[in-house]
């Protein structure tokens, strides 16, 4: 028998088994529903950036607004955006914290601006920023995370509520 003839054999098996051909149809099915739902997901941003990546929270005094990205890559760039309106026990600075275990989690590339201070206060680093006015300060931490896996920390005005927050990171 050559190899065509053995083909030509199995391929007539096959129509003739309607259980194996059903079974064959549900799998192609199954694997274009995985397929779609890979790509609707790629484009809703649950690899990057899009609607389920960035999320926004704020403390429950509005002390403090917190933007990040859920999603990101390990020793990729992402960042982390704080709305901070400015101390009402210390005109003309704006004050936030960030949980010292966050900070080990990730490579911080840079702060914009440039805290005025940095000062370690047990879990927490505190950072401080001049401010003119009542208008609150855009902060932008770019930072690359430094682990595969869920990263938690928290961020917070002193004496405030802390916003607690996760970023899953993938390979």
């Amino acid at each position: 028998m050559s190899g065509s003839e053995l083909e030509l054999e199995n391929d007539e098996q096959d129509t003739r088994d309607p259980a194996r051909q059903h079974r064959a149809v549900v799998v192609q099915r199954v694997a274009w529903v995985v397929l779609a739902l890979i790509v609707l997901g790629a484009l809703l941003g649950l690899f990057g950036p899009g609607p389920l990546s960035r999320v926004t929270q704020s403390d429950p005094s509005g002390q403090i607004q917190l933007q990040y990205e859920r999603f990101a890559r390990y020793y990729g760039d992402t960042s982390v955006e704080l709305q901070v309106r400015p101390d009402p026990h210390r005109p003309g600075t704006a004050s936030v914290w960030i949980s010292s275990n966050y900070l080990t989690l990730v490579q911080v590339q840079q702060v914009r601006p440039e805290p005025v201070t940095w000062t370690g206060v047990g879990d927490r680093v505190l950072l401080t920023f001049p401010v003119r006015g009542p208008d609150p300060i855009t902060v932008v931490l770019r930072t690359r995370p430094d682990q595969v896996g869920v990263l938690s920390g928290a961020v917070g005005a002193p004496g405030g509520e802390p916003i607690e927050f996760w970023q899953l990171v993938y390979p």
